[in-house]
């Protein structure tokens, strides 16, 4: 650890879950925080103060109070006095090393002695209610500390275009003037995109992206643009994601993430062709030992059931997984589920999900795989078993998409003939506003035909084609139309729609 990055951080009692915070960001910016509470119990300090917490304050190359109404406090703030003082008594003050930090939601009404000697000082405000605030003070602190500020976004291996994206953010934090106040945002969006909340991300990246190309000292942010396009796809904004992806285009037209990151734009409006042109052309442009980024590019092909070469299949079933990461080995088993199923493989499915379970790392997909096998297999009872598991995760797993598995549920009972737990679970878990679809809707109403309630399939299918959902944008849109068409009785119009979903790349224009 370098000397210069030695903290003696002191507070108030009531104010340690701050503290707590404050130390943790400091530490990513790598910082060594001292705390004299973690090693010792307060009570302890007293005069003279144990040879140990001496030595911290001494050894620190700042000493950072945190002031607010309680550790001015006579009472509540006893030990941070004790402690300013002895920090005053060794001039850490004359030596300018106590920089003092100022609590903005619990700011004192005076700063009582010993910190009103504190007060004209250069004062770092934080408020810790606030994230946004909270990061650019903890950015202000730092380089009152003499230390740049390093926005903390996490390694995505899985994602192709991300090591450039952290390289991009590299360069602007060493270019831009003034970039310490601008780095604050992508810690913001790096735990935006954690948690997806792309809504949030989205306006992050292009805040930033809108203050670097205002600057103007760095250009060619080519991944950046496209990490952009990422979170446009995630709020369906397919247009604007184009948009980006066609910047980064201009920057860069051969790398194999703009090449992917079409593929994938493809890919979420349905048009399977088209994305499989750009993804086997981003796997053509990938080095041959990224085994990474050309997984990436590979899954959506698998998923399709698209052929695959010999080394691709090669690479997905006999890659050495010992140095991957969870995240990325979750990946990676997928593609060998869906790999062994396609095959008909259906035991080295199932071991494939049992080996993902026994790590902790199996999700949606490899669920779904590993039930489609047992009911290959003529397993039906096992083949529920793990679904019905696997939605009593649904609370606590971010993994597991419950929509989905209750569809495949549904499925599993239809097939057996159960029409009326088919229903229930349709009525119950699938037509609820944050679930709903097309696919859905044409399915229930399919049911009802079976169960002989033709009034409210007719209900259903109207509802559905009279502007329950946008208009259609999508070969599968103008599936399912066709389909409710079809329900109905209305054949011309059934025909139409089906032609369009086979054919959609000629009516695209006139559809968008």
């Amino acid at each position: 650890m370098k000397e210069y990055r030695r903290i003696f951080l002191s507070f108030a009692r009531s104010d340690a879950d701050e503290a707590a915070a404050i130390a943790a960001d400091l530490k990513e910016q790598g910082f060594e925080v001292w705390d004299y509470a973690a090693k010792w119990k307060r009570d302890d300090l007293g005069y003279p103060p144990p040879d140990e917490f001496v030595e911290l304050v001494q050894r620190a190359t700042w000493f950072v109070p945190l002031v607010s109404a309680a550790s001015v406090s006579p009472a509540g703030g006893k030990y941070a006095v004790r402690e300013l003082e002895y920090a005053l008594e060794h001039d850490l003050l004359i030596d300018q090393k106590i920089v003092p930090v100022l609590l903005s939601g619990s700011r004192p009404k005076k700063w009582l002695k010993p910190f009103d000697v504190l007060e004209p000082l250069e004062v770092i405000a934080i408020d810790t209610t606030d994230i946004r605030a909270y990061l650019q003070g903890i950015a202000a602190l730092c380089r009152r500390l003499k230390v740049s500020y390093q926005p903390v976004v996490r390694d995505r291996p899985l994602l192709p275009f991300w090591y450039g994206f952290t390289e991009e953010i590299e360069r602007v934090r060493m270019k831009m003037d003034d970039a310490w106040r601008l780095m604050p945002v992508l810690t913001e969006f790096d735990r935006c995109w954690e948690q997806g909340k792309w809504g949030e991300a989205l306006s992050l990246i292009a805040y930033f992206l809108w203050a670097v190309r205002y600057d103007g000292t760095v250009s060619d942010l080519v991944h950046t643009w496209i990490v952009k396009a990422t979170c446009e796809f995630e709020t369906g904004q397919f247009a604007a994601a184009e948009e980006s992806i066609r910047m980064a285009a201009q920057m860069l037209p051969n790398d194999p993430a703009v090449a992917g990151a079409m593929g994938y734009l493809h890919l979420y409006r349905r048009e399977y062709a088209e994305a499989r042109e750009h993804l086997n052309a981003a796997l053509a442009g990938c080095e041959a030992d990224d085994l990474r980024g050309r997984l990436y590019y590979l899954r959506p092909l698998i998923e399709r059931g698209e052929p695959l070469s010999f080394d691709h299949r090669t690479m997905v079933l006999e890659t050495d997984p010992s140095s991957w990461s969870d995240e990325e080995l979750a990946g990676l088993l997928n593609a060998g589920e869906l790999l062994h199923f396609q095959s008909r493989e259906y035991e080295k499915t199932i071991d494939l999900f049992e080996s993902a379970r026994r790590k902790g790392i199996y999700d949606t997909t490899s669920v779904v795989y590993a039930h489609m096998s047992y009911r290959k297999l003529g397993e039906p009872a096992q083949a529920e078993k793990i679904l019905v598991s696997a939605i009593k995760e649904t609370g606590t797993n971010p993994r597991m998409d419950a929509a989905l598995l209750y569809y495949h549920l549904a499925e599993q009972k239809f097939s057996s003939g159960d029409l009326a737990k088919t229903l229930q679970i349709y009525e119950k878990h699938l037509l609820r506003p944050d679930t709903i679809t097309r696919r859905f809707v044409v399915r229930h109403a399919q049911i009802l035909r079976k169960l002989g309630d033709r009034k409210r399939m007719r209900i259903v299918c109207v509802r559905m084609l009279g502007g329950q959902f946008p208009a259609p944008k999508n070969c599968e849109d103008f599936y399912y139309d066709g389909f409710a068409q079809y329900l109905l009785g209305n054949t011309d119009r059934a025909q139409y729609d089906f032609e369009r979903s086979k054919q959609f790349a000629a009516f695209y224009s006139r559809c968008e």
